[in-house]
């Protein structure tokens, strides 16, 4: 009964389209300034924020990817083995640590462990302002509570606010094990901002032309330069809530542009609120109900969605409807991440529509659900439409609710180039290694270069022969300038010969000397290793550059 009410409430409200898309709620306690967004726009894309300069928010929320993660990252779900039914894509997060920043090694080669993996695709953080509860299952609610000191600090509307400080914490997304507020606080009092992107966007490259760091863009922000968690939940809601993709062909055409949508997109406009149903979920303007459904792609008990928030069996397997707008930009939907096709042998080849992500996917809904058909939402039945039809409603649902500046990239959906995901990484190696006993080689770990006041970087090393004597040897990349500050003789900087088992990690912190950045090393791991002849092992070599 719950269900069915629901259902004609749905099909009550789902008759003549609601109004263009407006703005989003803003609670009363976080006000939109300027000060604040562009303090937002840096926090989001500062990889600094991270424990290990490896990610910021935007890492695994690109502009160029709609809001979402291009980056492919495969979690081998719930039986433990890779290429199976129930692996899935998500995020890849820092690799795991200890609270003190030594890599975490295993197995009985001691190698690395990899990258951990969010075990959900990430949604896009494009619409995030307009919903009442975020994340896939919904666990976050517009009441915003201070972490630091418990109190209330919004009411209403501040589920951006609740959202906004979960990864800087955690130890799969952002953070080493046991880092606190205080951690957070204490490094980006420190740190020069945006150190390792580079192309920043105007606004941001003049919110930094007087050499400003973060307390005084908090100053500027929130009237002193304490960093606080709240502030900084604050900051990055005001931000997204500036992004705001308004000016899709749909929202031309609604606003009394005739020609905004071509004369197929029309159609496919009227089959998305008529005989495709895609309207019962997918409501205009925000093209989402905000609610929780399950499509039969995945079975229930492997994802319990929804039931882990309200443990209520009506809701197991269930996912929040995401926006359709700026979809065609996605590189993967669903909570999987996984592409239609590997849903089972029913959705081979039937994909003639296109090769689209979004052709892909709306096999789905022509077949009336994926392969699982548990607790299936009443709204997913089999579609009845033509060839020339489903082209038709592919068409309007990539190119009619398309932000063009969103596509392009342009304000305020533009971003800088992040270190983590720039294809260059900046991390160069430059000579091979020299084995040791028996032919071993030990590999080389570099994630980060050295950031002048951006604290320790490490550089790590496994697959050594057990019980080696080694060390760390850095090197100018050229020869030294007269009078440069870069002294590699500085204790600081030593790595002492020192027995380990087959993997360690070394450390080292730049001194607040701006005039290091440019400034290029060359650093690899060494063995003491007599069964050869130059009597020396060593790993790659790899040249960095200090930012």
């Amino acid at each position: 009964m719950k269900r069915a009410g629901y259902l004609l409430t749905v099909l009550a409200l789902a008759g003549p389209l609601k109004a263009q898309l407006g703005g989003p709620p803003v609670p009363i306690e976080n006000p939109i300034t300027e000060e604040k967004r562009i303090l937002g726009k840096l926090i989001f894309w500062e990889e600094q924020l991270s424990s290990d300069n490896t990610m910021a928010c935007g890492t695994c929320h690109q502009t160029h990817a709609g809001g979402a993660d291009d980056r492919f990252a495969r979690h081998y779900g719930r039986d433990d083995e890779y290429f199976t039914y129930d692996d899935f894509v998500g995020s890849r997060g820092v690799r795991p640590s200890t609270s003190d920043g030594e890599f975490s090694f295993s197995g009985e080669l001691l190698t690395p462990t990899s990258h951990q993996v969010v075990q959900r695709n990430s949604l896009s953080f494009y619409m995030a302002p307009y919903n009442k509860e975020l994340m896939w299952d919904g666990r976050v609610t517009e009441e915003f509570i201070d972490p630091e000191t418990g109190a209330v600090l919004i009411s209403l509307d501040g589920a951006l606010e609740s959202q906004a400080l979960d990864p800087i914490l955690s130890e799969v997304e952002m953070a080493f094990p046991g880092r606190s507020w205080d951690d957070v606080s204490e490094k980006l009092e420190s740190v020069r901002p945006m150190a390792l992107a580079t192309d920043l966007p105007p606004d941001m490259a003049t919110a930094l032309a007087g050499g400003e760091g973060y307390p005084e863009l908090f100053t500027a922000a929130f009237g002193d330069p304490e960093i606080t968690a709240a502030r900084i939940a604050f900051a990055l809601a005001t931000y997204e809530r500036t992004l705001i993709p308004d000016q899709t062909p749909w929202d031309l055409f609604k606003g009394g542009d005739s020609e905004a949508l071509t004369p197929a997109q029309k159609n496919g406009e009227a089959l998305f609120r008529d005989a495709a149903r895609c309207n019962l979920c997918h409501n205009p303007p925000t093209f989402t109900d905000d609610r929780f459904h399950n499509i039969g792609i995945r079975p229930p008990l492997d994802d319990r969605g929804r039931f882990h928030i309200t443990h209520d069996f009506d809701d197991l397997g269930r996912f929040k409807t995401p926006s359709l707008r700026n979809v065609s930009l996605r590189p993967r939907l669903f909570h999987t991440g996984r592409q239609p096709e590997f849903l089972g042998p029913a959705f081979h080849g039937l994909t003639h529509h296109g090769k689209s992500l979004v052709a892909r996917v709306m096999t789905v809904y022509l077949l009336g659900g994926g392969p699982h058909p548990g607790n299936l939402s009443d709204f997913i039945i089999p579609l009845e439409l033509t060839d020339t039809e489903v082209d038709n409603l592919i068409d309007f649902v990539e190119n009619g609710l398309t932000d063009p500046r969103a596509r392009d990239q342009l304000f305020p959906f533009d971003s800088p180039t992040l270190f983590s995901t720039s294809k260059e990484r900046g991390i160069r190696y430059i000579a091979e290694g020299t084995p040791g006993r028996g032919g071993r080689q030990a590999m080389l770990i570099v994630e980060a270069p050295p950031v002048v006041g951006g604290g320790p970087f490490r550089v790590g090393v496994y697959g050594a022969r057990h019980g080696s004597l080694a060390w760390v040897s850095l090197e100018p990349a050229t020869d030294a300038v007269e009078g440069s500050p870069w002294d590699l003789n500085d204790p600081m900087f030593q790595s002492t010969p020192s027995f380990i088992d087959g993997h360690a990690t070394w450390q080292a912190e730049l001194p607040m000397d701006e005039t290091l950045i440019g400034q290029e090393i060359d650093i690899c791991w060494c063995f003491f290793d007599d069964s050869i002849p130059s009597r020396i092992a060593k790993t790659r070599t790899v040249r960095l550059t200090v930012h």
